[in-house]
């Protein structure tokens, strides 16, 4: 509703400040000095932006001011006879063409849905402090929730921050163990500059002693630098093999790997997008192939891009508990849509498709499915099929199939290694080499098969 101007004529494009219940009337702030002064004892009420609650029995759209003496059921509002008038102007006739009545007509319907709304606000008031009390208890899990997730988050960024910097400081301390073991060190470097005065001492000292070796009389201090320069050159040997080694110490080369930017880069981007926030984990909860730690999320996205927001989701086959011959998967699965196939293969590999319509039990039949898709949790990759192929197929000679290069399970598929996955050039898009849904292999074991049937939103 747009302002309310004043009810003066002469002021009639000044906005209205206050209203009198008593004259009926809005005005505006000259209008309001007089009114005062001449009428102090009626009530007058300032408009606010909740000025739309005050009822006068008068109409409140501009330049009607009339009383309101009809009811609107197609907009349930009240309204003057401006409102239904037929000629559309200067704001008028807003309701001409509605469902409009007498309020005397409206007087019994809206009698009995009082009774009714009192009835509502009566049930309201017996159930809402409850509400509001169970309210503040989820509020508070949530709470509680969302910090422990939060604490969950900082340990494991810690434990990382801590992994990473202990193995910076452990690359570091290898660095100076790798370079003392192979190449010249400061301890070498300054033995060999004193070992030409040492080798020179060492010679004069020894031509000395064979000058005086026939002096018995000091023979024990002549034996005694005898074993000195022993002594010394059994040192000067060993400082010239090490001189020797690292003079030939370029024939080695220590590096740092990896030493290419690429790779730092693509572990920086790992670390980038290391753990994920998620409402889903519920949905496989009660699978052994796979977990949350698997993050099955593009799996999840894709298949939401196709149907509401996954509602529920329960297991309804899983293939060491229920059987894997053709009745004991058909007893199960027969006819029902929107399930996804969940397959580990013997080396570990784990795959599987989405289908739509689901699998029939009959003779042969394929089936088109445009929603179809095959994945790989290894690859982190979706197979959408060809739009208006043949998707799934199914008849009484094996298990059901996502057909023509996809997933093909035979009789009795637990006790058989001969199961197994299409070439790239089938119904399902996007693979780059055969049997890239088994890391290239095309024939398997199946260590488990499950399936889920999922409900919308």
């Amino acid at each position: 509703m747009e302002d309310i101007k004043c009810s003066r004529k002469k002021h009639e494009e000044n906005k209205a400040i206050f209203y009198c219940p008593e004259c009926k009337i809005y005005m505006c702030n000259k209008c309001d000095n007089h009114h005062s002064e001449l009428f102090q004892d009626h009530h007058q009420y300032k408009l606010n932006k909740d000025s739309k609650l005050i009822f006068t029995g008068f109409c409140k759209e501009i330049n009607h001011l009339e009383k309101l003496e009809y009811f609107c059921k197609s907009h349930n509002v009240l309204c003057c006879a401006s409102c239904i008038t037929k000629i559309k102007k200067n704001g008028k006739g807003q309701h001409t063409d509605c469902n409009v009545c007498l309020l005397n007509d409206i007087k019994e319907e809206k009698k009995n849905k009082l009774k009714e709304n009192i009835k509502c606000l009566e049930d309201f008031s017996k159930t809402l402090e409850e509400s509001i009390k169970k309210l503040k208890m989820v509020s508070e899990k949530i709470d509680e929730k969302k910090e422990e997730i939060k604490l969950k988050i900082q340990k494991a960024f810690t434990n990382l921050r801590s992994a990473i910097n202990e193995r910076e400081d452990f690359l570091l301390s290898e660095v100076d163990k790798q370079f003392d073991d192979i190449y010249v060190n400061d301890n070498i470097i300054k033995k060999s500059e004193n070992l030409p005065n040492k080798i020179k001492a060492s010679l004069e000292k020894g031509k000395n002693l064979d000058k005086e070796w026939n002096d018995d009389n000091v023979l024990n201090s002549l034996i005694n630098e005898c074993i000195i320069i022993e002594n010394n050159i059994e040192e000067i040997n060993i400082i010239d093999k090490n001189i020797k080694k690292n003079n030939d110490s370029h024939n080695f080369e220590i590096m740092f790997y990896p030493d290419k930017e690429k790779d730092i880069n693509e572990f920086i981007e790992k670390i980038k997008k290391f753990g994920y926030i998620s409402n889903y984990a519920y949905i496989f909860n009660d699978s052994v192939i796979i977990s949350f730690d698997n993050n099955y999320k593009f799996i999840i996205d894709e298949i939401e891009k196709r149907n509401n927001k996954i509602n529920s989701s329960n297991l309804i086959y899983k293939a060491t508990k229920d059987g894997d011959s053709i009745d004991n998967f058909f007893n199960k699965c027969n006819g029902i849509k929107d399930i996804i196939v969940l397959i580990k293969s013997d080396i570990n590999c784990i795959f599987g498709g989405y289908t739509k319509v689901g699998f029939q039990r009959a003779q042969d039949s394929k089936f088109k499915d445009d929603s179809a898709f095959v994945f790989s949790l290894d690859t982190k990759k979706v197979y959408p099929i060809k739009k208006g192929e043949d998707a799934i197929r199914c008849c009484f000679c094996c298990n059901p199939q996502f057909y023509n290069g996809g997933i093909y399970l035979k009789k009795n598929f637990l006790n058989r290694n001969d199961n197994n996955i299409g070439p790239k050039n089938g119904n399902y898009l996007g693979f780059e080499k055969d049997y890239e849904l088994n890391n290239g292999i095309s024939n398997y074991k199946i260590l488990e098969l499950e399936i889920y049937h999922f409900n919308f939103e």
